[in-house]
C-alpha cells in the first residue's frame, strides 16, 4: 500500500501505514546488545570522574545502567514509552524524541548519551542540539 499522505496528529508516515510513536518505540523491545553498552562503558572510561548525572536518551528499559551504574550518583532515562525493566533507581522522563525539545533543563547532565537512536529519527539533526543542550558545560 501507498504511505499516508496524511498520518493523525502524533503519528508518523511510514512505507505504507501509520504507525504511533509509541507503537513502533515497543517494537524494539526497548534494548541494545550488551557489546554496545560495554562499548559505551569504555568509551566514558577515564572520562568521567564518578558521581553526577547521566542522561539516556531513547534509555528503552534502561540496559546502559546495569553497565554504568556504578559511575554515577543519578540516572534520567527518557523515552517514548517506559519499557518493563526500566531501573527502579533510575527516573524516568516521558518524550517522544521527534516531537520537540527534550522536557528536561539545560545544561542538566553530567554525561548525556544516545545508543542506538538517531537511525530511527526523522529529524536527527534535532536530537543532537537537545543533546547538546542538556549536557552541562565540559560534560560528555
Amino acid at each position: 500500500s501507498a504511505p499516508c499522505a496524511t498520518p493523525p496528529p502524533g503519528w508518523r508516515t511510514c512505507a505504507g501505514c501509520c504507525v504511533e510513536t509509541r507503537d513502533r518505540a515497543r517494537l524494539s523491545g526497548g534494548a541494545s546488545g550488551d557489546p554496545i553498552y560495554r562499548a559505551v562503558a569504555h568509551a566514558l572510561a577515564g572520562r568521567q570522574p564518578g558521581g553526577g548525572m547521566l542522561i539516556d536518551v531513547g534509555c528503552g528499559s534502561g540496559r546502559l545502567w546495569d553497565h554504568l551504574a556504578g559511575r554515577f550518583a543519578r540516572y534520567v532515562g527518557a523515552d517514548a514509552v517506559r519499557y518493563d525493566g526500566f531501573p527502579a533507581a533510575g527516573e524516568f522522563v516521558a518524550a517522544d524524541l521527534d516531537a520537540g525539545p527534550l522536557p528536561l533543563p539545560d545544561d542538566s547532565g553530567d554525561v548525556v548519551a544516545a545508543v542506538e537512536v538517531i537511525e530511527h529519527l526523522e529529524n536527527p539533526r534535532a536530537l543532537v542540539r537537545e543533546l547538546a543542550r542538556v549536557c552541562r558545560p565540559g560534560g560528555w
